[in-house]
């Protein structure tokens, strides 16, 4: 997708996140927002046709479901975007990143972040 992604800036949502483990190497999961909960991440404008679409969600799989949530990203301020939002119970193992940025989260703790072409789903 790499080569499809027009434009990345750093933005905040609404939300939870979770770390999940898989492969020996961990990922986010974001959940509903709880009352004054936010995330930061990476907003990106790609091009992508329906059917890049539909392969990126069979390759999120039934775990994650992709919706509208609203997003606030520097001088471009609130816009709605597209997520994946994580729909399965959580494992026992999830680990929640209260500060809602799994990146600074894998540098913090040491955890290796999952880099894999196939995910669990």
């Amino acid at each position: 997708m790499a080569e499809r992604t027009l434009h990345a800036t750093p933005a905040t949502a609404r939300g939870r996140l979770m770390a999940l483990r898989w492969a020996g190497a961990w990922f986010p999961a974001l959940l509903p927002a709880a009352p004054g909960s936010r995330c930061r991440g990476t907003l990106l404008k790609a091009m992508l046709t329906p059917a890049e679409l539909g392969l990126l969600d069979r390759y999120e799989g039934c775990e994650y479901r992709r919706v509208k949530i609203p997003v606030r990203s520097g001088k471009a301020g609130s816009r709605l975007v597209q997520a994946y939002l994580w729909c399965a119970p959580l494992p026992a193992a999830a680990l929640p990143i209260l500060d809602g940025d799994f990146l600074a989260w894998v540098t913090r703790t040491g955890r290796e972040r999952f880099e894999g072409t196939a995910g669990p789903g």
